[in-house]
């Protein structure tokens, strides 16, 4: 089965970026989309690594259509990755994104273009994810699960649930709004943790674009298809991240496995709450304790700031 069209978002990275498409080319996707966000204004030195991940569309040595997005300025990591998906998804009906730190196992790719078929006209299904943050000893009946979390270090999706995506995060004090992340899960501090992460994106205090894609999802009711194993592994570790600064953290050592197939379907759709709740617990460090600590830190921030 043929890789699906590959959407490849890079920006100051040339040396990760060029580790993302060595995998690529054992993979040999037909079609390969490259966007690269614009250099910072007040950082003149990084110019020249912009040119130098824009300049690695020249290393595409298998027969594939390659297309380029360069942004003329900075737009940041929220609006950045949000203008190169509209663009992809407003040429492709389905495909894989992934970012200049992640590198996929090759089977993530056919795991992908078998899902994206198969799930192809099922609303509830909104995206297909490289990762898998379960302990390594769990013990899984199918080759994948249907999760409320829609991880991002790898992922693929259709432009029918892309569509979806409110870049103003709409009200988050709406009924509507706020039983739609209730209803996730059952971990104590759960809509309270995911509220202030949604209103610190709206207000300006994080930029990133992937909380917009966890909230589209959930008021979609929409899951996403997570395999049994981890099929990804994250380079960007380090101190010229942006958001994954932290090396310590148990994320950094994930590694990317390969999954076998053929691959074993679920029978019906349903969200595995068993397993959300772990990734509420242990990875996102949801509970009410943790997240009245977390209130009062931001309430600190904001009163310095005010």
């Amino acid at each position: 089965m043929s890789s699906p069209p590959i959407l490849l978002i890079s920006f100051n990275r040339p040396e990760k970026t060029r580790a993302v498409i060595d995998v690529l080319r054992r993979v040999r996707p037909k079609r390969l989309y490259m966007a690269c966000d614009g250099p910072r204004e007040d950082r003149p030195e990084e110019a020249s690594r912009v040119a130098a991940c824009r300049g690695l569309s020249d290393e595409i040595d298998w027969p594939c259509e390659v297309f380029t997005q360069y942004q003329d300025r900075n737009l940041g990591c929220r609006w950045g990755v949000i203008a190169a998906v509209d663009w992809f998804f407003g040429n492709e009906e389905a495909g894989v994104i992934l970012e200049d730190d992640v590198i996929a196992d090759p089977s993530f790719f056919q795991f992908s273009a078998e899902l994206l078929e198969r799930y192809r006209d099922e609303p509830r299904v909104m995206a297909i994810t490289a990762c898998n943050f379960q302990p390594p000893d769990r013990v899984y009946e199918h080759s994948y699960y249907f999760s409320c979390f829609n991880h991002v270090w790898g992922w693929a999706s259709w432009r029918r649930a892309w569509a979806l995506y409110d870049k103003s995060l709409g009200d988050l004090d709406a009924p509507a709004t706020r039983a739609a992340i209730r209803t996730q899960s059952d971990v104590p501090g759960f809509e309270g943790y995911w509220v202030a992460r949604f209103r610190s994106v709206m207000e300006g205090d994080i930029d990133t674009w992937d909380y917009g894609w966890t909230l589209a999802c959930w008021l979609a009711d929409g899951l996403t298809c997570t395999p049994r194993a981890n099929l990804m592994k994250n380079i960007g570790f380090g101190d010229d991240a942006t958001h994954t600064t932290n090396s310590s953290d148990s994320s950094a050592s994930l590694v990317a496995n390969a999954l076998p197939f053929p691959l074993k379907h679920p029978p019906i759709i349903e969200q595995s709450r068993d397993n959300d709740d772990y990734v509420a617990r242990k990875i996102f460090r949801i509970d009410r304790l943790s997240f009245f600590r977390r209130f009062r830190r931001q309430l600190k921030a904001r009163l310095r700031r005010s």
